[in-house]
């Protein structure tokens, strides 16, 4: 199978770019998120739903400023006040929906870390659209 020109063109700037920056940096989010979860949920005993939402909310602080700074890296404006009041508008809305579908999967699920990981999993393309679109964009 012969690739095309374009074709490499594409997977070379997307695997080595932006796309590539962006799983990088949300597996170190998901990590801080996962972390902060098992933290609250197993060692302090905090139900599911509110624990998600914590731990959701401390890795999105961290999250902004590793896309802002690594991700979408020569976007003018990465780290100013405008982009953190979209990108944490955007938490706003994703935090309650993400807990919503964490809740519905944990009644059938009933395992709050699988229900945790299968929620998040559904978030992803959401969460990347909204921020390279609404966010960082140029």
């Amino acid at each position: 199978m012969k690739i095309t020109e374009t074709a490499k063109s594409f997977l070379v700037s997307e695997l080595g770019g932006e796309a590539f920056r962006y799983f990088c940096v949300m597996l170190m989010g998901y990590a801080v998120d996962l972390l902060g979860f098992l933290f609250l949920f197993k060692v302090l005993g905090i139900d599911a739903v509110p624990s998600s939402a914590i731990s959701k909310a401390l890795s999105s602080i961290c999250s902004y400023f590793a896309h802002a700074i690594f991700t979408f890296r020569g976007k003018p404006g990465a780290i100013s006040h405008a982009s953190a009041a979209k990108y944490f508008f955007v938490v706003a809305i994703n935090v309650p929906l993400s807990s919503l579908m964490l809740y519905f999967i944990d009644l059938v699920i009933a395992s709050g870390v699988v229900s945790k990981i299968s929620s998040d999993i559904l978030m992803l393309l959401v969460t990347y659209v909204q921020t390279k679109f609404m966010v960082f964009k140029k």
